[in-house]
């Protein structure tokens, strides 16, 4: 799909959304579900409804428990969905359906996360910034999201200089370098195949290590920031990275948990 049919069908799903707002809101019911490593939320939509959804951070998994629907997505193609279809929807997505039957709708998400408010920070925005680059420019809708972040966080240029004036501990892990990022500045990059699980120091007993201050953001990152201890916390990828690829973490989540520290 062309950029250009994707920046116009999200124009008119955020002017679909706008008029629905005038207009009696349906009573949906929604479920939350959660399982080691999963979160699976679950909504129940009566036929007849038309509604549209949030933008989707990350690539998840969507399963039709029960129902008939029109699903016009930003970034796929129309379809109509039936009770036992599954199918995976990018990062970028935003979308709107036509309800035909009552409707069982289930999204999955991998994530350790709980908290029902903390996930819809961590999972969907609704930020119109994101207009015309949904899903054809993911470093763009990174760039976009991060600045979000730093708006709703209040992060100001004082406080991110005073970051830069952190000192940075170096090291040498086999299979990762530093070196100028497409994204910003300099990032974290593998030089050879790694696979999930694969870590390096981020931070040691107060000490800033070069592999947490040197990785980017990302809306869909493939490592996170895991502490071992209360004084070691390590940056570890959570799928298989090729040789070349960035490494990046979602900065949200990982100064969210460390305020819950």
């Amino acid at each position: 799909m062309s950029s250009a049919l994707t920046t116009s069908k999200v124009a008119a799903i955020y002017a679909l959304e706008d008029t629905l707002k005038g207009m009696p809101q349906a009573n949906l019911e929604t479920r939350h579900h959660f399982a080691p490593g999963v979160y699976v939320r679950e909504l129940r939509i009566p036929a007849g409804v038309c509604l549209t959804g949030a933008v989707h951070k990350t690539e998840h998994l969507n399963i039709c428990l029960r129902g008939l629907l029109k699903v016009v997505s930003a970034t796929a193609d129309d379809r109509m969905v039936e009770a036992g279809d599954i199918f995976v929807s990018p990062p970028g997505t935003k979308r709107t359906a036509y309800v035909y039957e009552d409707t069982v709708w289930l999204t999955v998400h991998a994530t350790d996360e709980t908290d029902v408010a903390k996930l819809e920070q961590m999972l969907v925005h609704n930020d119109r910034r994101l207009l015309g680059v949904v899903h054809s420019d993911p470093v763009m809708v990174d760039r976009l999201d991060y600045e979000r972040w730093e708006s709703d966080a209040g992060i100001n240029a004082e406080f991110l200089n005073e970051l830069k004036q952190i000192p940075v501990t170096s090291s040498v892990v086999e299979g990762l370098e530093i070196r100028e990022s497409g994204r910003h500045g300099m990032g974290v990059f593998a030089t050879r195949d790694l696979k999930a699980g694969f870590s390096a120091p981020a931070v040691v007993r107060g000490d800033l290590y070069c592999w947490s201050r040197y990785c980017n953001h990302s809306t869909v990152p493939n490592a996170v920031m895991r502490d071992l201890s209360p004084v070691y916390t390590d940056l570890v990828l959570v799928r298989d990275v090729g040789a070349g690829e960035e490494v990046t973490v979602n900065y949200e989540q990982v100064i969210n948990r460390r305020l819950e520290r």
